[in-house]
């Protein structure tokens, strides 16, 4: 009987000691013993709990079915583990609920089986489960959101390692992304600034807050083929258990930077054709003033003439009105076509070289043989694009102009040349040995109706250049002309090509 009491006590001291809760309870539910941290979890003395049945930990609308739970396990007692993967519950005093799981544990005593209930608050354990799960939804939802952006997004540690990178990097820099895990991300910043992105990554780490990178400035990422693309760059600092990591968010501005050129191309493209519009109304409103005085003038002399019965004032006047008038209707048609070369939409395409010079010269034939002018062309095969029609009439006009402008008793004698100017020109070099011009008129020959020689002489209105001006700044060409008087002029047309 004294060895059986002290084993009791013994019980009772290790189940006191323990660190979860313990409730003793009889076949009929009543408790028997409860140690402190029962007291502590349900918020009960013991002595408050002692002799009442255990239904009062259990939870209002469970307790209905526990009596039959309780006899079920009497009627085969054995060890027992409830409430995992369950939603397991207990009440505290004030009513509260919580999660607990409970093992069962059958005690022999002299007064028959007993019921050890052994109680654990899980409630940490399914915060911090529930936590782990929004924590595995939120970077599931951040990966599906990061792979479905139209922008590159790379997530890199503090040492610069990539740790992801979505599918649109793969398009963008056209690696794989398995190519990309664990390396450094500077093999996707150009060469020449890799020496300082160390020390700019470092910087955004000891500060690490959002920023935009690369507007206003000219900042350039790298492919894998080597090639370097304009880029705006967007940078979030990502707090994960491991540290800091940050978030690059990478948009290619090629398509942008394209469009803002050709806009600032256009602008300039519509202030040159202002000016030269603004030009042309000067000239041609005092131009064609001259011929239209002279008919008018002529028109009272014929007049006069008339009633004097004056016949050979009248043949006088009226050739002097016909001259007039045809002149009048040159300066109206070579109006028309320079403001074509300033206004009509241009129709680029890609063009032969040799080709388009050939056909420009074909259609100059019966010019050349009249005038017995002898001309040679060495040009290239080479691709360029141009509007053919206003190619076609940009070399017309100048070989022309060079046959026109040939020495007096011989014949024109002109070369035309395509050579690389730089690695991204070509030099189209027309050569005459005509009379040249002096240096100082190098510009003004371009502006139209600008003439440095009279009509007796040299016939024409002086708009041929200005429109082959026109052609060329439309394209965006550099025409320029290298010449002294009495020694011929060359005529240069510089082109970009695609490299």
């Amino acid at each position: 009987m004294s060895f059986v009491r002290k084993s009791e006590d013994r019980f009772r001291l290790a189940v006191e000691a323990a660190s979860a809760a313990m409730i003793v309870t009889d076949a009929d539910g009543l408790i028997q013993f409860a140690n402190a941290e029962v007291e502590h979890m349900f918020g009960y003395d013991a002595s408050e709990l002692v002799g009442k049945s255990i239904d009062i930990l259990v939870p209002e609308a469970a307790r209905r079915s526990h009596a039959s739970l309780r006899q079920s396990f009497m009627a085969n007692p054995s060890k027992r583990r409830m409430g995992i993967g369950r939603d397991l519950k207990a009440t505290r005093r004030d009513g509260s609920e919580f999660p607990v799981e409970i093992g069962l544990a059958p005690i022999t005593t002299e007064h028959g089986t007993s019921v050890l209930a052994t109680i654990v608050d899980i409630t940490a354990r399914l915060d911090a489960e529930n936590a782990l799960r929004q924590r595995a939804f939120e970077l599931e939802r951040f990966r599906l959101a990061v792979e479905a952006s139209p922008a590159a997004a790379i997530v890199a540690d503090a040492e610069g390692l990539i740790q992801f990178a979505n599918a649109e990097t793969e398009r963008m820099f056209g690696y794989v992304t398995a190519d990309l895990i664990g390396k450094s991300i500077d093999i996707l910043v150009p060469q020449a600034v890799r020496h300082t992105h160390g020390s700019l990554r470092q910087s955004f780490f000891a500060n690490p807050s959002k920023r935009e990178m690369g507007i206003g400035r000219d900042l350039k990422a790298t492919r894998r083929d080597g090639s370097e693309f304009p880029v705006e760059i967007g940078l979030t600092p990502i707090v994960t258990e491991h540290g800091t990591s940050v978030l690059a968010t990478i948009i290619d501005i090629t398509a942008r930077r394209d469009a803002e050129a050709s806009l600032r191309q256009h602008a300039s493209e519509l202030e040159r054709a202002n000016e030269r519009l603004a030009q042309f109304a000067f000239v041609a409103s005092h131009d064609l003033q001259e011929p239209l005085r002279k008919v008018a003038a002529f028109s009272d002399l014929l007049r006069e003439a008339n009633a004097a019965s004056n016949e050979a004032e009248m043949i006088h006047a009226i050739n002097v009105i016909q001259a007039s008038s045809l002149r009048a209707r040159q300066l109206v048609d070579d109006l028309l076509a320079y403001s074509r070369t300033i206004n009509d939409a241009q129709h680029l395409e890609d063009l032969d070289m040799r080709e388009e010079i050939k056909c420009a010269l074909n259609d100059l034939s019966e010019m050349i043989n009249e005038t017995g002018s002898q001309i040679t062309a060495d040009a290239p095969h080479l691709r360029f694009r141009a509007d053919r029609i206003q190619f076609d009439r940009l070399m017309q006009n100048i070989v022309s102009n060079a046959i026109k402008y040939r020495k007096p008793g011989q014949s024109a004698k002109i070369h035309i040349t395509a050579k690389f100017f730089d690695e991204n020109s070509v030099r189209i070099a027309i050569a005459d040995n005509g009379i040249g011009i002096e240096p100082k008129y190098a510009t003004t020959i371009f502006e139209p109706f600008k003439r440095l020689h009279s009509r007796a002489h040299y016939p024409g209105t002086g708009i041929g250049l200005a429109i082959c001006k026109s052609i060329a700044d439309r394209h965006g060409w550099d025409l320029s002309v290298d010449s002294q008087l009495g020694q011929g002029a060359t005529f240069f047309i510089t082109i970009p090509v695609p490299s």
